[in-house]
């Protein structure tokens, strides 16, 4: 068989806002808007500079109940590119294309293969280097597809999972099936194993519209060389990406060298390619350290720089945020002051070591008691990130201190 080249993407969210982010100027608002629709649309230039034999969607492309015309059109000038390069797309619906309805004679041109996931089946879609026989696994019921019902195209074949729960050795309708591949999708991370020899790869999503998801946007280019032997390469087609830049302020700082490293980072992502960054700078330290660039304002600073330096071209760099993280320990001189401080710090300290889901638990009324279980691990979550909130809520408080109270008389002084 002669080897095959398919892009196997996911998660594109066409419809759905973008997330996370206000104060934004309109000639950035406009770029928001079409970024999801430029990434789509890097698909068909990727397919043709790969020489892709197939492009495989699994979920999570457009949202019809919320998507805009310009979202509809986008989604038919790909099938309209594809289709000139002779490539099918090959598209297994997910959550997201079943919130809403769709146009009923939407023109989908004949190299598109559309497989709304309620049945199990099997498909051939004909490619330039031979068959290609496809399997869709249903995303209830997965169970339904046997091996022994599979026909056999000749060449190589796939398997389609949207929303599987899969890992290293567990049994399942993906383990029992024998494909040369499955592509999988619907998880919202990036996802690889072997099993069996056989590869199972989820890309993650190619498009990330909230700064919560933690995923890097990708696509994958699968190379098929013979049964079972596949090789990926993961590449960003995203014409936007989230970034957390992470300073360390230490007590020898000095502005200009912090100003120098987030001008560094912003140049060289903006040198990377198009597409326009969205960042939070997180700017770490000790808390004596932290305070006094946060009370003459230096956030402010770094806010009007950037977007004064980079908010006037694209491809463009805007922080949407900057935040202040203090390190433990507090210095024990202002734990130990006879001061609003020095009550706050020990009231915060008591407050860090107490299980928060109690503290939930007693704002919430009885009929909503099992609330943080209910969400899937989110007290695990709030534990888990507890400590870290509490700090900088009382890093704020003493920044409101600092700026409305006398400096204490006794127990250690004022930091300077």
């Amino acid at each position: 068989m002669p080897p095959l080249t398919i892009i196997h993407a996911s998660g594109f969210y066409l419809g759905e806002a973008i997330a996370g982010v206000s104060e934004l100027p309109p000639r950035l608002v406009g770029r928001l808007i079409e970024a999801p629709r430029k990434t789509l649309l890097r698909v068909a230039e990727t397919a043709s500079r790969e020489r892709a034999h197939a492009v495989i969607f699994v979920g999570d492309v457009l949202h019809p109940a919320t998507a805009a015309p310009g979202d509809w059109f986008t989604v038919f000038e790909l099938c309209e590119r594809l289709a000139a390069q002779r490539v099918p797309l090959i598209w297994l619906w997910g959550q997201l294309e079943h919130r809403g309805p769709w146009p009923e004679e939407f023109p989908f041109p004949p190299n598109v293969h559309i497989f709304r996931g309620d049945e199990a089946c099997v498909s051939t879609v004909p490619t330039a280097a031979g068959s290609l026989q496809v399997t869709i696994l249903p995303q209830a019921a997965p169970g339904k597809i046997r091996p022994e019902n599979l026909p056999t195209a000749g060449g190589f074949t796939i398997g389609l999972a949207y929303g599987q729960e899969y890992g290293e050795g567990q049994n399942g309708p993906i383990c029992d099936l024998e494909t040369d591949y499955w592509a999988a999708g619907g998880r919202c991370v990036r996802r690889e194993f072997d099993w069996a020899g056989v590869k199972v790869h989820d890309p993650g999503p190619a498009f990330v519209h909230s700064p919560d998801m933690e995923s890097i946007p990708a696509i994958t280019i699968v190379e098929l060389h013979a049964p079972k032997k596949v090789y990926l390469r993961s590449i960003s087609l995203a014409a936007l990406r989230w970034h957390t830049l992470t300073l360390y302020v230490a007590p020898d700082s000095t502005e200009p060298q912090l100003v120098s490293q987030i001008i560094q980072e912003a140049e060289a992502r903006r040198a990377a390619g198009d597409a326009d960054w969205l960042v939070r700078i997180r700017l770490e330290g000790l808390p004596q350290v932290l305070l006094p660039w946060r009370i003459k304002g230096f956030d402010r600073e770094i806010l009007e720089l950037l977007r004064m330096r980079y908010g006037q071209s694209p491809p463009y760099f805007w922080p949407i945020e900057i935040t202040w993280h203090p390190s433990d320990p507090w210095p024990e001189s202002w734990l130990q002051e006879e001061s609003f401080r020095g009550e706050l710090l020990r009231q915060g300290l008591t407050l860090e070591g107490t299980n928060p889901s109690e503290l939930v638990s007693q704002w919430l009324p009885e009929s909503e008691l099992e609330l943080p279980q209910t969400y899937g691990g989110w007290s695990d979550r709030l534990e888990a990130t507890w400590p870290e909130i509490v700090r900088e809520a009382l890093f704020y408080g003493l920044m409101l201190l600092e700026e409305n109270q006398p400096a204490p008389r006794s127990g250690g002084g004022r930091a300077e």
